[in-house]
């Protein structure tokens, strides 16, 4: 058997400490802030290796991660806009 690089020995000890997060997590917080902290790591070891793909990479998961924060705060607006018409209702019916 080959003997692992280094890169392959933190990666392999990346992934074993996402593996455990990934495990523990209890929330869907805690598994999200597990997965960025591997993304990050990665990142970290694409930097190092082709910085003008580790740059593209990041530009497009910027572009990712407002999309998906754009649609959140819609999820959230309606969902308080709902809350307020259904408050609204109530206070009509206790008139």
């Amino acid at each position: 058997m080959a003997r692992l690089t280094r890169a392959q020995i933190r990666q392999e000890a990346r992934d074993e400490e996402y593996e455990r997060r990934k495990n523990k997590a209890t929330t869907g917080r805690e598994l999200l802030d597990a997965a960025l902290d591997l993304l990050l790591a990665e990142l970290t070891d694409l930097s190092k290796l082709l910085a003008r793909r580790e740059d593209e990479a990041c530009r497009d998961l910027a572009q990712s991660i407002e999309s998906i924060a754009n649609e959140t705060r819609k999820e959230a607006d309606d969902e308080r806009k709902n809350q307020v018409t259904v408050r609204q209702q109530q206070h009509l019916r206790r008139r």
